[in-house]
């Protein structure tokens, strides 16, 4: 069956009317110049906005709600913004004022990410046009000195002079100071109390040529390119999603730390929200929901997606969490031994539940305050019974500390031939590395030994070990059946 063709007349015309419904279309796609503020001759993004944006940002979220309420808002804002002129109008809810902040760097208490922003957007003022300069009076031997505007100003080598914009005056102690470094951690007077040495203006000359100061101005240089570009809206978004998550682990890190503090379980048989099964930690996590609105909106959000959905509150990243944790601990504990210099060991094996043999290493030091510790540093599975095997397993564990063997000044274990042996134990291989650490024997075996060979001299109970031979022949039945 043929196809009737369209007359040329009727061809025209539908392609008319497909432009025209695409001219619609782009009439009502916002224009990128509405997000712009037009000026003499260039268009510059409005810093007022961005840095409520910014400002936005830095403030973390104290729910859920608010956060996914606020993402679809910016999702939405193209939709608002139908050739509008004025871009205060098209964003409403992050116009507002950004002058909040004294312009005298003298009177920063704090130097907070929100001041930062501030000055990055709106530029530096240097405060001399308004103001003289008698603050800034100091007597000298040989007369009464001042700040000048000429201090603002440099000529280089080349004969051209350059204004130093990065100097701000302070009117409250007639001071200079560098707005870079005053805002990005510098050194020196110009970041902390101010210059006023008006006798040697040199040292502004060296402190402008430092590397310190460059890099500070760098930073500033940086932040003003990223405060302008296109894709702020997008960037602002991106901080808003890490804050988020960062606010869920500081949540997520306080629940393991109170468990592991007290040595208590964290699984349960399951583990899922709204369980009664699901152990100590989604339990802590259920009730801190209780009293705080954030958690629980996420716990209903992404409680019990199951696996392939990031939520943080599953029993990996709890594992994760962990070792993190224990990792921070040991390096706190090697840093106070180093600090100490001088330190002791102790080790000793014993099996776990599951009968597999394991040497536990301990190391005991003195802190600054003169009062003794002692830490233990972990377990080494199964290293075997010779003296050979046991030296092998504690150097490497001391290597992996980064011990120094030569500050080792004591060593205790218990008497047996392979710990105690004068000329092949443990402590005599031990010896022959550090010298002055000398062994003495554990006082908790050496109790033991005593009441052992006590009770042994006694016929009533030597002959109770038949008691202990019924023991082990009923606990060797019970495993061999499979009990506990």
């Amino acid at each position: 069956m043929s196809r009737k063709r369209e007359s040329g007349c009727e061809y025209r015309k539908r392609a008319k009317e497909r432009s025209e419904k695409n001219e619609e279309l782009v009439k009502k796609i916002p224009k990128i110049d509405t997000f712009l503020q037009k000026g003499d001759k260039k268009q510059k993004v409005d810093s007022t906005e961005l840095s409520e944006i910014q400002q936005e940002f830095d403030q973390p979220s104290t729910s859920g709600n608010n956060t996914s309420n606020k993402a679809e808002s910016i999702m939405e804002i193209p939709e608002q913004v139908e050739s509008c002129e004025n871009p205060k109008k098209a964003f409403p809810e992050i116009s507002g004022s950004s002058d909040n902040f004294s312009d005298d760097p003298a009177l920063w208490d704090e130097i907070t990410e929100e001041l930062r922003q501030n000055f990055i957007n709106r530029g530096i003022k240097q405060n001399i046009d308004l103001l003289d300069f008698e603050a800034s009076r100091r007597n000298y031997n040989d007369r009464v000195r001042y700040c000048s505007k000429g201090l603002f100003k440099t000529r280089l080598k080349n004969a051209e002079t350059h204004t130093r914009d990065f100097l701000i005056y302070s009117a409250s102690t007639g001071r200079l100071y560098c707005l870079p470094c005053r805002l990005f951690n510098g050194k020196g007077p110009f970041a902390s109390t101010g210059f006023n040495d008006w006798k040697n203006p040199i040292t502004i000359e060296q402190h402008e040529n430092s590397q310190n100061h460059k890099n500070c101005v760098l930073i500033l240089l940086q932040r003003q390119k990223a405060a302008g570009q296109v894709d702020a809206l997008h960037v602002k978004e991106y901080k808003r999603e890490v804050q988020y998550w960062r606010e869920v682990l500081k949540r997520v890190v306080a629940a393991i730390k109170a468990l592991a503090s007290r040595g208590l379980s964290f699984r349960g048989s399951t583990e899922v929200f709204g369980s009664l099964h699901n152990g100590n930690y989604m339990m802590l996590l259920e009730f801190l929901a209780e009293f705080d609105p954030f958690l629980a909106d996420h716990i209903e959000k992404h409680g019990n997606q199951g696996r392939g959905n990031v939520s943080y509150l599953s029993s990996s990243i709890c594992e994760e969490i962990i070792q993190i944790m224990a990792t921070e601990v040991l390096k706190s504990i090697d840093q106070e031994v180093t600090e100490a210099k001088y330190y002791s060991i102790s080790v000793d094996s014993t099996p776990d539940i599951t009968h597999t043999d394991q040497l536990a290493f301990i190391t005991r030091y003195n802190k600054e305050d003169g009062k003794p510790v002692e830490r233990f540093l972990g377990f080494i599975p199964n290293p075997g019974h010779k003296a050979e095997d046991l030296y092998n397993a504690v150097i490497k564990m001391m290597e992996e500390h980064n011990f120094n063997f030569a500050n080792c000044r004591g060593q205790s274990y218990d008497n047996a031939a392979n710990m105690s042996g004068i000329y092949n134990g443990l402590q005599a291989k031990i010896k022959e590395i550090s010298p002055l650490a000398y062994w003495i024997p554990c006082a908790a075996h050496s109790l033991n030994l005593v009441g052992e060979h006590a009770a042994g001299s006694c016929k009533a109970s030597r002959d109770f070990s038949h008691f202990f031979r019924i023991f082990t022949f009923s606990s060797q039945s019970r495993l061999l059946a499979g009990g506990y």
